[in-house]
């Protein structure tokens, strides 16, 4: 499926995902502050942005993840029309064949009427015994 979430996460799986990260970072933020590296009045406004930002990139992915739920229905809609369409039948008769599996009655049907597009002239079998199992003449 080309739309999915790829951890197979809950929302509240993000929500407790996203504590981890600010824990971290105010892990972070406590060691460099511990080293003199960032002043102390900086650090509480670093790390409400941080909280902010990863609140925002949870409800985010939440919102993502509830969108892709909704359209998964509709993808396979569509992939399951486009199985069904014609020219993607013919394709795996097609490769069927080749590959020696027997024709079923479908099979021929979809075959036979291929052949009798008038657009058709031939259809060449890769294997000739298979073309006599159709019975059509523009079948060889």
């Amino acid at each position: 499926m080309l739309f999915s979430n790829p951890f197979k996460w809950t929302p509240d799986q993000w929500k407790a995902a996203s504590r981890h990260v600010i824990t971290s970072t105010g892990t972070a933020l406590a060691i460099l502050i511990w080293f003199k590296l960032i002043p102390d009045v900086n650090a509480k406004e670093v790390a409400d942005n941080v909280n902010i930002l990863v609140e925002s990139l949870t409800k985010a992915a939440i919102a993502i993840g509830a969108i892709v739920t909704a359209l998964g229905p509709i993808w396979a809609m569509f992939k399951a029309s486009q199985s069904a369409a014609p020219e993607h039948q013919a394709e795996a008769t097609i490769k069927n064949l080749e590959e020696g599996r027997p024709i079923d009655g479908k099979k021929s049907e979809l075959i036979n009427a291929i052949a009798n597009d008038p657009e058709v002239k031939k259809v060449e079998m890769m294997d000739k015994s298979k073309a006599n199992e159709i019975p059509n003449p523009k079948v060889t």
